[in-house]
């Protein structure tokens, strides 16, 4: 996974002239540790973090102010993990970009289509208009499965989970976060994206897209909000944007990414909490499978047909 993700951040910012979108990627990210279980659960793994070429430190709580000076002062905490490459971007703009580019490059994109099922003979994708002919299908479905498993007979063991992000614009640039704040009692994380704030947490493992939003979770993520960072979001302005989102996971962690077993299907889901930490190298990498060249980085770890 280590090595996917550093793949994928390499390829990242490629070719990338977009100035906003380059303006709002924050360097470093911060790990806070709130009690003394926290932090050896941290001092075990850090040797193992490093081996791994992963630069990170543990900091006192002075030194992570002078990366991070307007953590709340009010709350009560031991030391802070610091990964100096580590990265926050608003996936939202990079995503848009990505689109804008390959249309440029003349990809047709074809949106609110229903695809009723796939067909493996002849390889196609049928609406209810008419049967598409293609070389390849990448299916890209996340964290559902009903045209993989109902037209290909793939039954990969995926769990599903709903997470919660809240996202506020700046109030005071002198409180709010420089870069990617976790707490990791909280399992929340608080990232600056250009003029907006974002905090990611909750969890909710039975929930459907009708299901009514859980008050007190996001009550919580508006405490620690305004616990770590105190003045620093504008979370009464009507500007405020409440999300909850669908993720796929498999037992072990990792992505389906690769052949599904029936010629030209291919996968790519299962990315967890990881979507955009893994996209640009996951798609690099099934490109050149498609292309029949060999990957950069081992891939068969996150073969589908592993299960």
């Amino acid at each position: 996974m280590q090595a996917l993700s550093s793949y994928s951040q390499d390829l990242r910012w490629q070719d990338c002239e977009d100035p906003e979108s380059i303006a709002e990627q924050r360097p470093g990210a911060l790990i806070l540790l709130r009690n003394p279980q926290e932090l050896e659960f941290w001092q075990q793994r850090l040797p193992l973090l490093q081996e791994q070429g992963i630069a990170c430190q543990l900091l006192s709580p002075q030194q992570a102010l002078g990366i991070e000076p307007s953590l709340g002062q009010d709350i009560a905490w031991l030391s802070a993990l610091h990964f100096p490459q580590g990265e926050s971007i608003n996936p939202r703009l990079w995503t848009h970009l990505l689109r804008m580019q390959a249309q440029h490059l003349g990809t047709h994109i074809h949106t609110g289509v229903p695809i009723q099922r796939i067909s493996t003979q002849p390889l196609g994708v049928q609406t209810a208009q008419q049967l598409h002919l293609h070389d390849a299908i990448v299916l890209c479905t996340g964290a559902h499965q009903q045209l993989s498993s109902q037209a290909l007979g793939l039954q990969l063991p995926l769990m599903t989970n709903w997470g919660y992000s809240v996202t506020a614009p700046v109030r005071d640039a002198l409180q709010a976060p420089r870069g990617s704040v976790m707490d990791w009692a909280q399992q929340a994380t608080i990232t600056r994206m250009g003029q907006r704030v974002r905090i990611t947490a909750g969890l909710e493992l039975d929930s459907t897209a009708s299901t009514p939003h859980h008050t007190a979770t996001l009550q919580r993520m508006y405490r620690l909000l305004n616990d770590w960072f105190p003045g620093g979001a504008h979370l009464s302005s009507p500007q405020v944007q409440v999300w909850r989102g669908v993720r796929g996971h498999l037992p072990d962690g990792l992505p389906a990414v690769g052949a599904s077993g029936h010629p030209g299907v291919w996968l790519n889901l299962a990315h967890g909490s990881h979507g955009a930490s893994l996209a640009a190298g996951c798609a690099r990498a099934l490109a050149d499978m498609l292309a029949g060249r060999p990957t950069a980085i081992d891939m068969q770890a996150f073969s589908p047909l592993r299960f």
